[in-house]
């Protein structure tokens, strides 16, 4: 993941009885099994971790995942899937700045049931917005 932008990777992998986790020394008595309990996380799975702000963790966790899918053969090449998006977020807080700034062009609304929020709190604007995704990309 370093060299798609991401400064590390943890996990946990959760093959045999115990949990193998790559972080577990900075953990407190039972954190580790109310995390696996958050996440919902069983026997076989594994789960992995990227720590940063969103405009790191989201697309480098995207591209794991894609590439995750790829190695495993979890995306059949036959088979198209097609999703709304819906629900966008229309504000972003600027990282330098601290500022709400849109996340879209200028010609996108906010959903008429957020505009009470406009002023009084940003991050819960949601844009009258969707995209079409196919396969997950």
């Amino acid at each position: 993941v370093k060299g798609i932008g991401a400064k590390g990777l943890a996990y946990v992998r959760w093959a045999d009885a115990e949990p193998n986790c790559s972080f577990k020394k900075f953990l407190g008595e039972g954190d580790l099994d109310r995390i696996l309990h958050t996440l919902g996380a069983e026997q076989g799975d594994v789960v992995l971790i990227v720590a940063d702000k969103n405009s790191v963790t989201l697309p480098v966790l995207g591209a794991l995942r894609l590439e995750v899918g790829k190695q495993l053969e979890l995306i059949p090449k036959d088979v198209f899937k097609f999703v709304w998006i819906v629900d966008f977020p229309f504000f972003e807080k600027d990282e330098e700045s601290g500022e709400w700034v849109a996340m879209h062009h200028p010609f996108t609304m906010p959903k008429e049931e957020c505009l009470q929020y406009l002023e009084s709190d940003p991050g819960k604007v949601v844009a009258k917005a969707y995209d079409l995704t196919l396969n997950g990309t």
